[in-house]
């Protein structure tokens, strides 16, 4: 009597096959993770398996991702190959809701706003007896590592990393080779084609983006340091990205693409690859003024909240601490916004002063606080009348973390929701310190 053939799960994580996680042999990273699953199944289960179904988990390329032309294409290119044999789970931080619509290009593709939410959609899913994970990175795959230790015993599921990567984990962990990969190819050349023409020109964009940035940076620094306005981090941050800059940039663009018509007139004449160098350019400048006028590095400021939004009161409680490292919520401000459900008129407001907050508190090197540059333009106190009156200066105490009670008389305010931000600096611990969020306090 021959053995019985149980079934397995197969989840492809943390490694973007598309665009070459296999480090140098890009083309193995197209391969059909049903035929990989199957061979993979074949050398490292102790039984007879076949794969139930195939889970790839990814995150999905912005429109206006800034690090490469067209990877947002790219990344299309490389789902619609897969097809409907395996089941996509994007994770897509630009949707409003927790669960989102299936992908456009693929009846088998799911997306969810944020990690968590694509692991609790697992959750209410029947998986196979045994389960084989494909992960690049394991430390940062570490909430689906931990849902499969759940969900699984030790010995019914394995851990498989691609070739060339750095293995950590132990026994636990094996590595395949790309002879398995290359016998799992995708048989899509059309799409493969599409693929290669794609990454030319992208790496023709690249050479042009050095080149605008090299010739035009110093004139972009000077603009975006002298014309900006004064009035803190998030109005010149709004005002950067502002389409005053952008029409600006792409007529400087324009001009410098005109050398390059002979390489290949139609893609330096093309509009999304003007607008694309144009926005790098303005990217480049910005971060060069952020890190002399507030002393940090690229990527801070209101532009991370635009490339990963947070979307209610909830997550914005569990992403403070890295999203606002600056920033510490006393227990009645952290309740306040737990019951925030992030459609309200002034959330975005919220969101803006927290990045304004966290950024001067950081870049605040002593003296004076600036509380003029926070929204409203923020008070650094309150009237004498309040603070004179035993009722209204009650009114202004909140218990901090440390469980003491203390004054917040500073605040900032949106006129237009009649909301309020009252903060304390603490300037032993450089820390700004955030004890009511909500309507305007009683002035009489």
């Amino acid at each position: 009597m021959g053995s019985q053939t149980s079934e397995v799960d197969l989840f492809v994580v943390g490694a973007d096959f598309y665009s070459g996680s296999t480090k140098g042999r890009l083309k193995d990273g197209w391969c059909n993770f049903r035929a990989l699953g199957r061979q993979l199944a074949i050398k490292r289960l102790d039984s007879p398996f076949a794969i139930r179904k195939v889970w790839y988990l990814t995150a999905i390329v912005s429109e206006r991702d800034v690090r490469h032309f067209e990877e947002h294409h790219r990344q299309d290119l490389w789902l619609r190959a897969q097809g409907k044999d395996i089941t996509c789970i994007v994770i897509n931080s630009a949707l409003r809701t927790a669960n989102g619509s299936a992908l456009s290009n693929s009846a088998a593709a799911f997306q969810y706003q944020t990690e968590e939410a694509a692991i609790l959609g697992l959750r209410g899913t029947h998986l196979a007896p045994r389960a084989m994970v494909i992960s690049g990175d394991l430390e940062r795959q570490a909430p689906l590592l931990s849902f499969l230790e759940e969900s699984y015993r030790r010995d019914d599921y394995r851990v498989l990393v691609p070739p060339d990567f750095d293995i950590e984990g132990g026994g636990r962990v094996e590595q395949f080779k790309h002879d398995e990969l290359r016998v799992s190819g995708l048989q899509n050349e059309a799409l493969w084609a599409a693929y290669l023409r794609s990454r030319d020109r992208r790496f023709k964009v690249d050479r042009w983006t050095a080149g605008a940035v090299a010739e035009l940076r110093t004139k972009w620094v000077a603009r975006l340091d002298n014309k900006g306005p004064t009035r803190g981090l998030v109005h010149w941050q709004k005002w950067v990205d502002g389409p005053e800059n952008l029409g600006k940039a792409t007529k400087d663009v324009d001009a410098l693409l005109v050398s390059h018509f002979g390489e290949d007139r139609v893609l330096a004449q093309e509009r999304r690859c003007v607008d694309f160098i144009a926005r790098s350019l303005i990217s480049d400048a910005a971060d060069a003024v952020f890190a002399e006028r507030w002393g940090r590095g690229p990527g801070s400021g209101i532009a991370d909240l635009q490339s990963r939004p947070i979307r209610s009161g909830p997550e914005l409680v569990v992403r403070a601490a890295t999203a606002f490292p600056a920033i510490e919520l006393c227990p009645k401000a952290e309740s306040q916004i737990r019951a925030m459900t992030g459609n309200e008129q002034y959330f975005s407001w919220l969101l803006e002063a927290f990045a304004a907050a966290n950024l001067e508190m950081r870049a605040w090197a002593g003296g004076p606080f600036p509380h003029s540059r926070l929204p409203g333009p923020a008070a650094p106190s309150e009237s004498d009348s309040v603070i004179m009156s035993p009722r209204l200066r009650a009114m202004r105490y909140f218990r901090t973390r440390a469980d003491k009670e203390l004054p917040f008389f500073s605040h900032m305010k949106c006129h237009a929701a009649n909301m309020r931000i009252h903060y304390r600096i603490d300037q032993d611990e450089r820390r700004f310190i955030i004890g009511y969020i909500g309507e305007h306090l009683p002035l009489y």
